[in-house]
């Protein structure tokens, strides 16, 4: 890039204080090649000696996608936080998954929806019919490809693996809003020539196996070939997170003996009027009290692109809050928590109580929505002052699976309410939501899933 604008560049960065500034982004190359790869242009031959005037025209159209596609028209002067998170939401767009917590997640859904005698014969079909192979050669292929680093794969034809590739490289038609990055979410590889093909982005390719397959298998199979309604459908889906997330926090807590942690059914009870369910799940040591609520939380593309607050809240604010109630229901009914489950619970003292919200949805990572949780939240802790209840801590999944796998496996889980306690803290009416105390202890995948991942491989890749 000529000097000059290298400088004129670097000037206008200087300009914003307070802040890290870049010209572009992940984001950014994302819109672009959303853009791209939805235009007439027909490829061309790859040159990797590229003239001045080229890279500046690059960079020129790199600062068009920035001023095209990162704005929120509908965002007006006062506006509110709720108003602020509706409007950003679709800026807000790409996700950066981890790739070996997301095919586990995503292998062990599969392999959940297999289980189900409802549910297999359709995943079986599924799988053949849009990618040519068995279910246990996608699941192989997504172990292997999910943790190599790189993005460049060469296969034979008669390879199994060709096949998946061929179909997540197959271009999407009619795709109308960049914004959404539809192409890349459902098509996340491209075909460079006969053989070899080009991972483009490698969140949206391991998303493919579980976030994306959630809805992919939902509407290009079970809709259309069975009677399963979506409630029940996105019901089963649900199950499996809260599962998920039990046994996550399971394995954090598993040193607690007395009492032992308890999750799920582990935590209904008869009310007189019926059997139900008192919280997700509960730990205790001493005096600290850990209670958790799961909940998938996920958006449907009109809400989360709407860019309102009406959009976003389209189920209405109960529902969209609903963990919170759930939470403060359970903490209301410390007498019951005792009676039926905590016999040695010391009602008399003063417990300190851990409000944790766990969600699927990445949308949740988002600090500005941590806050609205927080804020709704600080009006419903008031109404406890016998107990010392904390901020609310409210994590996405792959939030939990860091704290969970930097301190389970190093032996280190009782500094999670020492995280926890950084991560409520309040400096001037403000959050920071921070993990960062988790930076201390190694990220340890392997000691735990050793054995699991050998199982998946020895089933799905040999």
């Amino acid at each position: 890039m000529p000097e000059d604008i290298n400088l004129r560049v670097i000037s206008a960065l200087l300009e914003v204080k307070g802040a890290i500034a870049m010209p572009y982004t992940r984001d950014t190359i994302l819109y672009a090649m959303e853009e791209i790869l939805n235009t007439d242009l027909p490829d061309g031959e790859v040159n990797e000696r590229v003239d001045q005037q080229f890279t500046l025209n690059v960079f020129y159209y790199l600062l068009c996608i920035n001023g095209i596609y990162f704005k929120a028209e509908d965002l007006q002067d006062n506006f509110s936080m709720e108003e602020f998170n509706a409007a950003m939401l679709p800026v807000n767009n790409v996700p950066d998954y981890n790739s070996f917590t997301c095919c586990i997640k995503g292998v062990r859904l599969i392999k959940y929806l297999m289980e189900d005698p409802i549910y297999v014969t359709l995943l079986r079909e599924y799988i053949d019919n849009e990618y040519g192979c068995t279910v246990e050669q996608y699941l192989g292929f997504y172990l292997r490809w999910g943790q190599i680093q790189g993005n460049n794969v060469d296969v034979p034809e008669h390879d199994s693996e060709f096949s998946i590739l061929s179909k997540l490289s197959q271009r999407v038609d009619g795709v109308k809003e960049i914004q959404r990055l539809t192409a890349l979410k459902i098509s996340p590889v491209y075909k460079t020539k006969k053989n070899e093909f080009v991972i483009l982005d490698k969140s949206f390719f391991v998303g493919k196996i579980y976030y994306q397959f959630i809805y992919e298998f939902w509407f290009s199979c079970v809709k259309i070939k069975s009677k399963i309604s979506a409630k029940v459908y996105f019901s089963k889906i649900g199950l499996f997170f809260e599962t998920y997330c039990s046994d996550l926090l399971l394995k954090l807590f598993s040193y607690l003996k007395h009492p032992v942690p308890l999750s799920l059914n582990e935590l209904k009870y008869d009310s007189g009027t019926g059997v139900k369910e008192l919280i997700d799940f509960y730990a205790r040591e001493n005096r600290n009290v850990f209670f958790a609520e799961f909940k998938l939380g996920n958006l449907n593309d009109n809400d989360r692109y709407s860019g309102n607050v009406d959009g976003l809240y389209s189920k209405g604010q109960e529902t969209f809050f609903k963990n919170l109630e759930q939470l403060s229901s359970a903490i209301g009914n410390m007498e019951i928590l005792q009676g039926n489950f905590d016999q040695k619970l010391e009602l008399g003292k003063r417990l300190t109580v851990y409000p944790v919200c766990i969600l699927n949805d990445t949308i949740y990572e988002f600090p500005t929505m941590k806050q609205t949780f927080w804020k709704k939240w600080e009006d419903i802790r008031k109404k406890y002052p016998e107990l010392e209840v904390k901020p609310l801590v409210i994590l996405q999944i792959e939030e939990l699976e860091d704290l969970v796998y930097h301190l389970a496996p190093n032996g280190e889980a009782k500094k999670a309410w020492k995280i926890l306690n950084e991560h409520c803290k309040i400096k001037n009416k403000r959050r920071k939501f921070s993990l960062s105390g988790l930076d201390a202890f190694p990220l340890d995948y392997q000691t735990d899933m050793d054995e699991e991942l050998q199982g998946y491989m020895d089933a799905y890749i040999n």
